[in-house]
């Protein structure tokens, strides 16, 4: 009762004009609902001693949507008609007064994160209820993790874009790596984009340039898997309402330009227990503990049918070659940037504190590749499954014979070779439930069916704002 009364306080306090409620669709689309709070306000007698009790319950009661828009794809708003969704139902969009914040750059305006909830209760298809029970899946081990996540984006300039509609738009910079001029150009756009996100508490480890034209990244500090996801969802919608308040564009779209690198979203990962973090220890190999070892070759062992859920796209695909930096093999390694999973070393402790996942983007929802990635490593843990050697060289320098004998393996390079390991995954499948992994693969085979027909030309032209 307290933290919705205390909800109540903002809305009002603030004179917040509509309430937005965001939720994330399979195809990655952030998606919103408003209301509009002083009908709402006025529809109460505040004299009531329960008042805003009674106005966040109308909040609650009033919003409603069609459960076929979770089968909609990434193309257009129409259901994928494999995904047997039918417009025949509503579930209810019901904030999750935790996440309430107020943007700076929407005066007036609140955002707040929905659950999808049934008659009966969590909708089987609402992503934040299913990442809930993999956190809830590992917690019962004895183990929880801290989730940090690196955004990878490209800026490009916005009034060029409009003018030439035909043409695709014009990078900001066409600088290198950490380039230091590049950051000097970008400059008022970051630091407005940071500003934003600390102000609405999400915290920022660090940001650099990157090597793409007009590409940089901003880095979330770790937290929680589903504070996480949440802070993802409004890093994407502030770092975009941002960019186009400085006369910019922003897409995280995977791969843009076909001879420059791509935009990942690495994830990296803790292992804690009792809050503390047991990663590294003295006395296991590569000074990585036991139960780390386990978490890590949970995620490989699962990688291909879990690639479904972190690189979900064709676009997704493009990005994924050997000697780009973005875990083409699954492999692990130390310090390994073209290992799916890299161990980053660490000089000052008792080994290891974090591993990134490198083979993830964000055209994935992150409730649905967190899903994935908890019920990985929570199956490795479960299982106590062995992890192989380091590799620490480059894969693609080794011969067919060193391969082989290293155990080295390209992962799948399409969506549906992704969805076959998929569906050969019953620890995937039954963290999701038997509903939630029918629509999703229809979703997700349907756009590859139309999308693969494209150049990458054409298909960046329909993903450029989409992502």
């Amino acid at each position: 009762m307290k933290k919705r009364n205390l909800a109540a306080d903002i809305l009002i306090k603030h004179k917040i004009r509509y309430l937005s409620i965001l939720w994330c669709d399979n195809a990655n689309i952030i998606r919103s609902k408003a209301l509009h709070i002083p009908t709402l306000l006025k529809e109460i007698n505040k004299k009531k001693s329960r008042y805003k009790d009674d106005f966040l319950t109308k909040i609650e009661r009033r919003l409603t949507k069609s459960i076929a828009l979770q089968a909609l794809p990434v193309l257009y708003d129409a259901p994928v008609p494999e995904a047997g969704l039918d417009p025949v139902k509503e579930i209810r969009l019901i904030p999750d007064w935790s996440t309430l914040v107020i943007p700076e750059y929407l005066s007036g305006h609140a955002l707040v994160i929905g659950n999808l909830v049934d008659d009966d209760g969590p909708w089987e298809l609402c992503p934040r209820e299913i990442l809930r029970k993999s956190v809830n899946s590992l917690k019962k081990l004895g183990f929880e993790t801290k989730v940090g996540i690196e955004i990878e984006f490209f800026l490009f300039h916005l009034n060029d874009y409009i003018a030439n509609i035909e043409h695709f738009p014009i990078p900001i910079d066409h600088d290198l790596y950490a380039q230091n001029s590049a950051f000097e150009r970008g400059r008022d756009v970051i630091d407005d984009m940071t500003d934003e996100l600390f102000a609405q508490g999400i915290e920022i480890s660090n940001y650099n340039v990157e090597s793409g034209p007009g590409q940089h990244e901003i880095s979330l500090h770790h937290t929680d898997p589903l504070t996480s996801a949440d802070r993802l969802v409004y890093a994407r919608e502030t770092i975009k309402a941002v960019a186009i308040n400085h006369g910019l564009i922003v897409s995280f779209v995977p791969k843009l330009f076909e001879d420059a690198t791509g935009s990942g979203c690495h994830i990296h990962m803790s292992l804690l227990s009792k809050g503390k973090n047991i990663m590294g220890s003295k006395k296991g190999n590569w000074n990585i503990s036991k139960n780390g070892q386990h978490f890590i070759a949970g995620i490989l062992d699962h990688l291909p049918g879990l690639m479904s859920m972190t690189t979900p796209t064709p676009n997704s695909y493009r990005r994924i070659k050997p000697q780009f930096w973005s875990g083409a093999y699954r492999v692990w390694g130390i310090d390994n940037k073209e290992a799916a999973v890299r161990v980053l070393h660490n000089p000052f402790g008792d080994g290891p504190e974090r591993f990134e996942l490198k083979t993830a983007d964000l055209s994935a929802n992150p409730y649905i590749a967190l899903t994935g990635i908890l019920a990985s490593g929570t199956d490795g843990i479960a299982n106590k499954t062995a992890l192989s050697d380091p590799i620490q060289k480059d894969p693609a320098k080794c011969t067919k014979a060193e391969m082989k004998k290293l155990g080295i393996e390209l992962l799948p390079t399409s969506v549906s070779s992704a969805i076959k390991h998929l569906d050969n995954d019953e620890v995937l499948k039954n963290a999701f439930g038997a509903e939630f992994h029918r629509v999703y693969r229809a979703v997700k085979l349907f756009e590859e069916k139309e999308l693969k027909k494209l150049t990458l030309e054409e298909e960046r032209k329909i993903l450029l704002t989409r992502y």
